[in-house]
């Protein structure tokens, strides 16, 4: 008996030990964030329905993917796998039970894009900034004018970010103006458009109404535009000074208007709350 014992517990053993030896050849492979490149700071999630939307990054687990290698694979998700099937216009990017159906099967493809096995190449709804827009696989079209690229980010890199938040100017908030599309200080309180998303620890988007906020060339007003990933769209505030990447800051003009001008010496009045 105690021999019969020791044989069923050297297998068992055994098969544990080949169930760990399995494991690694998906729990190896690098956690990531997936961000579109237009959309840097926001990220894939997975809501509680298993269903893929593009939110502002924060570094929950229901934004930490493995990333298929070089030559393609599985896009996991904890232990599902993230799936896009051929059906219809805009099938939902979801979290789903691993299979081999190529709807699982992703490769960065010789556009650049995020393809599958079944034609469909991974988009943003309208390549809109609102938080929780679809995600979804649109028909990969070999003559695709403008490929959707997307990154796949280390986890490593945190983005501390505010959604439905305010900018302060002094007392004010920075507050966009429907009638002319510009930007200035206005009562935090009665502002119909004062609340952004952005992130607080690095260079990034300030993100509202599915746009960005934008200033193209010097002394221009700040304005939404169509966001990407150029330095005009990154934003910090340093020393109080609203600045973008390229080393150019938010300033009133007489009439209160902000405009891109050249960063003055001093502080300025911006702050996150």
């Amino acid at each position: 008996m105690a021999l019969r014992q020791a044989i069923l517990g050297a297998a068992s053993a055994a098969l544990i030990l080949c169930a760990a030896a399995e494991e690694p050849g998906w729990k190896a492979l690098p956690e990531i964030t997936l961000q579109y490149e237009n959309l840097p700071g926001m990220c894939v999630t997975v809501n509680a329905a298993g269903i893929a939307e593009n939110r502002a990054c924060t570094g929950a687990p229901d934004q930490v993917f493995r990333a298929p290698g070089p030559d393609g694979g599985v896009l996991r998700y904890g232990d599902l796998c993230m799936s896009a099937p051929d059906e219809g216009n805009y099938p939902e990017l979801r979290a789903v039970p691993c299979g081999t159906g190529g709807d699982h099967y992703w490769i960065v493809d010789h556009k650049s894009r995020l393809a599958n096995n079944v034609g469909r190449c991974l988009q943003v709804l309208g390549t809109s900034s609102r938080e929780g827009e679809r995600v979804f696989g649109a028909r990969c079209l070999e003559d695709d004018p403008s490929p959707k690229v997307w990154r796949f980010v280390p986890v490593s890199e945190a983005w501390d970010s505010r959604t439905g938040a305010p900018i302060h100017i002094g007392d004010a908030c920075l507050a966009w103006q429907e009638g002319g599309n510009f930007f200035r200080a206005d009562d935090c309180a009665t502002a119909p458009y004062a609340a952004f998303s952005y992130a607080t620890n690095r260079a990034g988007q300030i993100r509202a109404r599915s746009s960005c906020v934008s200033a193209y060339v010097d002394d221009a007003p700040l304005n939404l535009g169509e966001c990407h990933d150029g330095p005009d769209q990154m934003w910090t505030i340093a020393d109080g000074h609203l600045m973008s990447a390229d080393g150019r800051c938010a300033l009133a003009d007489a009439e209160g208007v902000l405009r891109i001008r050249a960063c003055p010496a001093g502080v300025g009045d911006f702050r996150f709350p």
